[in-house]
């Protein structure tokens, strides 16, 4: 298993707090927020983000909409 990242964990931290809040699955996060169902669990593996998917992650978060 590789290390991860400061900067992957920064996200990871920021994805599980939104997780708590909205109840979202670690699948469905990745699907909507950058179209990779697996982002989460390859974030854990040791994956690192080019700038352009944190800012989409950032911008999903930031613009997220509660359905009811």
């Amino acid at each position: 298993m590789k290390t991860i990242q400061p900067t992957e964990q920064k996200a990871l931290d920021q994805i599980a707090k939104f997780r708590a809040r909205t109840g979202m699955a670690k699948t469905m996060f990745g699907k909507h927020a950058v179209g990779d169902a697996n982002l989460i669990g390859q974030l854990e593996g040791g994956r690192q983000l080019r700038h352009e998917m944190r800012e989409k992650i950032k911008l999903y978060i930031a613009t997220y909409k509660v359905k009811k």
